[in-house]
């Protein structure tokens, strides 16, 4: 029986080496790839052309090896540091995918609103100053990056967003481990939550897509100004993050953050009410008063710089006439219309709906499976579920309700 076991121990060792070995000559090859390909000298109209079909299924294959390994790790009974290897895999294929723009030479990376932003960082540039421009934040930065490494704008709106998407990636893996004591649990969320799940907005330089990722970085200091040992450290960097948030974007980035701390609000006002919550969790030592102070700072601070900029009186005056004067047609009528004048067949309209947004329709599809199982247990079962699982429970159904809200409305 030892011997069984020893043998066991040793094939499996052997099978961990085996598998680290294909993901380094995965990787090898990839990077073999991109060094010999040339970089384009004109116009391309996609950049899937540029590179063989193979470099594009040992992508895959990286990031499918990078899940599995954590996910393994996450069930598995013996611990080790192997899931640092698939966390490093997944990061560094994302990386590839993210970087493959600057890799081909391109200048610019998208039109519209990214040319606006480089703009406002080369006014910043020219004239040591800002002008109509209400979320200067990420102008400034870019701004002083530019400056200090000679780096130009055009190159530096390809980095920014690529930076901003790896520190969202780690920020994920960070306040899962504040707030979940399972090791399992950690890294299952970091697996789900290293996915390229925003498409363009990945790689694409936006306030208000930078002032998301800032939000798991937020929570985390959050949730450790409260339950950690250096929590005047956490509570003076969570004010330095709140201050500059409404700078990166005033608009739905600043709201989005609000409105998630009126939803812990509630989880734990509910919480308060209800007895059956297990109380061993973090998340149950959060109080009402401390999540007033936080909102308090963000409205404050998103209060008195929006309602500086011009972009406030306009915003209030929409709103105004959207009460008084709701238009005949919502979001969702505005794309029935456009199917409909597509004449697309079922099929053809459910492959630009997979395309689109498939992997959010997933995610909100396994969400909500986990949400009624997890009520089911609370309501109907009457057995008691950790806060931190009804939390985000209440968090996921506030958000679901307001975007059905939004897409069904006038």
């Amino acid at each position: 029986m030892i011997n069984f076991v020893l043998k066991l121990s040793f094939f499996r060792n052997q099978a961990h080496k085996l598998g680290i070995l294909l993901l380094c000559t995965i990787i090898s090859i990839m990077i073999a790839i991109l060094v010999t390909v040339p970089q384009t000298t004109g116009y391309e109209l996609s950049i899937y052309d540029a590179y063989p079909i193979y470099f594009w299924v040992l992508l895959m294959c990286s990031i499918t090896c990078g899940i599995i390994i954590l996910v393994q790790q996450a069930f598995s009974e013996k611990r080790s540091r192997l899931w640092a290897v698939g966390f490093f895999v997944i990061i560094f294929t994302n990386l590839i995918i993210l970087l493959l723009p600057v890799i081909r030479g391109y200048v610019v990376l998208g039109r519209g609103d990214v040319l606006t932003h480089i703009g406002y960082i080369k006014e910043i540039l020219y004239t040591a100053h800002f002008s109509s421009n209400f979320y200067p934040a990420i102008h400034i930065l870019t701004a002083t990056l530019s400056s200090m490494t000679g780096l130009t704008p055009e190159l530096l709106a390809e980095l920014v967003p690529v930076t901003f998407t790896v520190f969202y990636m780690i920020s994920v893996y960070i306040f899962a481990r504040a707030f979940s004591s399972h090791r399992g649990q950690v890294l299952l969320i970091a697996a789900f939550g290293c996915l390229l799940l925003f498409r363009h907005e990945n790689i694409m330089l936006a306030p208000s897509v930078q002032c998301f990722y800032m939000l798991p970085f937020v929570l985390f200091l959050f949730l450790k100004a409260q339950t950690s040992t250096k929590r005047q450290c956490h509570f003076l960097t969570l004010i330095v993050s709140l201050s500059a948030i409404p700078f990166l974007h005033p608009g739905e980035g600043t709201i989005f953050l609000i409105l998630t701390f009126l939803s812990f609000s509630l989880a734990i006002w509910f919480h308060r009410w209800n007895n059956h919550l297990k109380q061993i969790d973090l998340f149950s030592s959060l109080k009402h008063l401390p999540i007033f102070y936080t909102c308090l700072v963000l409205f404050t601070i998103w209060f008195i710089w929006f309602s500086y900029t011009s972009t406030f009186s306009e915003a209030i005056a929409y709103v105004w006439n959207q009460l008084l004067y709701p238009t005949n047609e919502t979001t969702a009528m505005e794309y029935f219309t456009i199917l409909d004048n597509g004449n697309l067949s079922i099929f053809k309209t459910i492959r630009i709906f997979l395309n689109m947004v498939g992997q959010v329709a997933i995610y909100c599809l396994v969400g909500s499976v986990v949400i009624i199982y997890l009520l089911k247990k609370f309501i109907f079962d009457r057995i008691k579920i950790s806060f931190q699982q009804f939390n985000f429970a209440v968090l996921f159904i506030i958000f679901s309700v307001l975007l059905f809200i939004a897409f069904f409305s006038t």
